[in-house]
């Protein structure tokens, strides 16, 4: 994809704010582009969930879905998801968003969504009406990121169909996270997948690897709420599946 950076802060024009946008019509770029807004930083991190299988294309990039109260973004590879709710995003209620748009972008950009700064980064999409293209701007520090055709054409998987499950009630695994991190970080063989034992949230956690002779040992830790989804993605689940009841019998 191409890229072009602009450093003149001075050239941003009222569109180019790094907060969040009232909720109201379709906003134009451009050429009459359709222009979605949304947190860069959660982009970027379900970004980092995307697929690298050269055969699933479609989940290459960020799913992002207009929401009432902003948008949803998501990025799996078939395996692992992260869902984020943006309520400062604005994301037209189109034809062309209706089902999703799939974004992507360069490790680079994704790096700089997580510099600091005074201001949250944001990251505008400028999709083409009928044409699944566009381009891609990040404002970071008083600078602009561009990345062209960074809209890959291609219907987005339904994902909440995928977690359907995980509105049900369930063991919670409270674990410091870096601890974790610590165990799997120098086993070489990984890619033949781990076996967590989680008894209790009062007891450790057994990590089984591929190698008999090594094991891991996770203290639990105390944390509140609970292990289901939160309401508003159990919610958007919910609604989602009269949808599909009027799809598959039509």
């Amino acid at each position: 994809m191409d890229t072009e950076r602009a450093q003149d802060p001075s050239s941003n024009d009222s569109s180019a704010t790094a907060t969040g946008k009232e909720r109201g019509p379709a906003q134009t770029g451009p050429r009459d582009t359709i222009l979605i807004d949304v947190d860069a930083r959660k982009f970027a991190k379900c970004w980092g969930a995307r697929s690298h299988d050269g055969t699933r294309y479609y989940l290459a990039g960020v799913g992002i879905f207009y929401d009432d109260q902003g948008a949803v973004l998501v990025g799996t590879d078939g395996t692992k998801m992260i869902i984020a709710r943006d309520r400062t995003a604005n994301v037209p209620d189109t034809e062309d968003t209706r089902n999703g748009v799939i974004v992507t972008c360069s490790g680079d950009m994704v790096k700089r969504a997580f510099a600091r700064g005074p201001v949250a980064p944001r990251l505008h999409v400028e999709l083409m009406p009928g044409t699944k293209s566009g381009s891609a701007t990040l404002f970071s520090n008083a600078r602009r990121y561009t990345e062209h055709d960074v809209v890959i054409n291609a219907t987005y998987p339904n994902w909440r169909n995928a977690i359907k499950s995980c509105t049900e009630a369930r063991t919670k695994w409270g674990v410091d996270p870096s601890l974790f991190a610590a165990l799997v970080a120098h086993e070489s063989e990984l890619a033949k997948g781990i076996i967590v034992g989680i008894s209790d949230d009062s007891n450790p956690t057994v990590v089984r690897f591929p190698d008999s002779d090594v094991v891991g040992v996770v203290m639990p830790m105390r944390v509140n709420g609970d292990a289901a989804l939160p309401d508003w993605l159990a919610a958007s689940i919910q609604a989602d599946e009269p949808q599909q009841d009027q799809q598959s019998s039509a």
